[in-house]
């Protein structure tokens, strides 16, 4: 009986405490699901709109009026460039909420999330159309190798730049033609699988 009568608070105390962990991990789930959502759109409308201002407008509302009592995006860049990478959209934000359990205890949260994305624009390619005959030619296909991050250079399988950096992480694989048509020439130490 006194082993219960000292056990059970504890346990009771444990529950209580799991109950708000989950209540708070719940709210930061469903701020992060609804952000994600509302991004979504945003991404596949970018192909039309040059500016979205109302998107923050849009979301704070949303957010409010879902989860969170307080919920400000603190920095948003629509279709920007970096480096190789383009149309990206950035976001932060950040909330406070406020949970409580059953006997009372609980506190304010607060939570901040960044969000990068990329906004789809399309791509617009001016070229010809391929002539029948190009879809039934006989040229073999061929596999090379480039590392995108250290030059425009395509290899075989066995050429020695390849096996110097075999465990590279930049290592890409690709058809010759493909390669060719990105701008990458052979290397002049395996000819670039040209013989093959």
């Amino acid at each position: 009986m006194v082993e219960a009568a000292l056990t059970l608070p504890v346990l009771i105390l444990c529950i209580c405490a799991l109950i708000l962990i989950i209540k708070i991990i719940s709210s930061c789930e469903n701020i992060c699901f609804i952000t994600a959502e509302e991004m979504l759109d945003i991404n596949l409308g970018a192909y039309k709109f040059n500016d979205y201002v109302s998107l923050c407008n849009d979301m704070e509302k949303r957010i409010v009026k879902d989860c969170a009592e307080d919920f400000k995006v603190t920095g948003f860049k629509y279709l920007y460039n970096r480096g190789r990478m383009t149309d990206l959209i950035a976001f932060e934000a950040k909330a406070k909420f406020t949970v409580t359990n059953a006997i009372g205890a609980g506190g304010e949260i607060e939570f901040e999330e960044k969000l990068l994305t990329r906004g789809f624009t399309g791509n617009l390619a001016d070229g010809e159309a391929l002539d029948e005959s190009e879809f039934y030619s006989d040229i073999p296909s061929c596999e090379v190798i480039v590392f995108p991050k250290y030059g425009m250079r395509y290899h075989r399988k066995g050429c020695k730049y390849v096996k110097q950096n075999e465990n590279t992480e930049y290592k890409m694989k690709m058809e010759r033609e493909d390669a060719k048509l990105k701008g990458y020439t052979p290397c002049k130490a395996c000819g670039g699988a040209a013989n093959v």
